[in-house]
């Protein structure tokens, strides 16, 4: 499976929606404890966003299909820290989980604002 890139706009809130897959199958989410998206920006710096958060930023959108989504705040993505790689933890219990995408790390661009 290639590397997939999504490009969003510097400040954007809109929800940003992937699908999580495994051996190029959707992953049925309807039974898995929490996702965990973990994204590192181009000076390094780490960032985690859980579904298990109090207010969390990160939802699983259609658990059948293995749709989730991250809804951002301005300011979480900035065109000047990209591109940031990524990806998801799934937690099929809350002491258990595995990477997806299995081999590659996701990429995110920001594009900045005019």
């Amino acid at each position: 499976m290639e590397i997939e890139k999504l490009v969003v706009r510097e400040n954007t809130t809109a929800r940003i929606s992937m699908t999580l897959y495994s051996d190029d199958s959707a992953i049925d989410l309807s039974a898995i404890d929490h996702v965990e998206m973990h994204l590192r920006d181009s000076r390094s710096k780490s960032y985690r966003f859980s579904s298990d958060d109090g207010s969390p930023k990160v939802t699983i959108v259609t658990a059948s299909s293995g749709i989730v989504g991250f809804d951002p705040a301005t300011g979480d993505l900035l065109a000047d820290r990209s591109p940031y790689m990524g990806y998801w933890l799934v937690y099929p219990t809350s002491s258990t989980k595995y990477s997806v995408p299995e081999e590659n790390e996701f990429i995110l661009e920001i594009r900045k604002e005019f």
